[in-house]
């Protein structure tokens, strides 16, 4: 399980969880993942 907290000004505001077992597309899944992550951010951002 890996774990991606969703911060805003240095406090987490949710969480992104992947669960998943180690395949061949595991890092590929987990880039995917951060970058998702990075827009949701933003946009927690926007809104404020």
């Amino acid at each position: 399980m890996t774990i991606f907290p969703l911060l805003y000004e240095q406090q987490i505001q949710g969480a992104l969880l992947m669960l998943s077992h180690q395949t061949p597309y595991y890092l590929m899944d987990q880039a995917l993942l951060d970058f998702v992550k990075d827009i949701i951010e933003e946009e927690i951002e926007s809104c404020v």
